[in-house]
């Protein structure tokens, strides 16, 4: 079996951020790889979010034809949609949402907020 971890293995966030950026250049360097992290996640969640609009217009019998009617968009943005390179907004959401019958939820929380831990730890390697 391997060592059991403890408390001591782990490090804060504020300790982690000081190490990452004690230079420019790794400032730099960490500022670029979240923004790639950041766009794979979001583009990830379109692609999620299109999957589900797509499962639930196909179980109902619509065409996108018929939805970008009831939206009052083209077939082509639907089309997007679906496949997860369109843009979303809430409104459109909310739109997409009561044309299908579907329910969304939006989840943000600040620090201290309830459901929000703490503190955040990384592991050390």
């Amino acid at each position: 079996m391997g060592k059991k971890i403890t408390k001591k293995d782990f490090i804060t966030l504020e300790q982690l951020e000081a190490e990452l950026y004690n230079t420019p250049e790794k400032k730099a360097k960490f500022e670029r790889y979240y923004e790639k992290a950041r766009r794979r996640f979001r583009a990830r969640l379109l692609k999620e979010i299109g999957q589900k609009v797509k499962r639930e217009r196909k179980k109902q019998g619509i065409t996108q034809e018929k939805l970008a009617r009831k939206l009052q968009t083209s077939q082509s943005t639907i089309n997007r949609v679906e496949k997860g390179e369109q843009n979303l907004t809430i409104g459109y959401l909310d739109r997409i949402s009561e044309v299908l019958g579907l329910r969304y939820e939006v989840n943000i929380r600040a620090d201290g907020e309830e459901n929000t831990p703490k503190r955040t730890f990384a592991q050390r390697s």
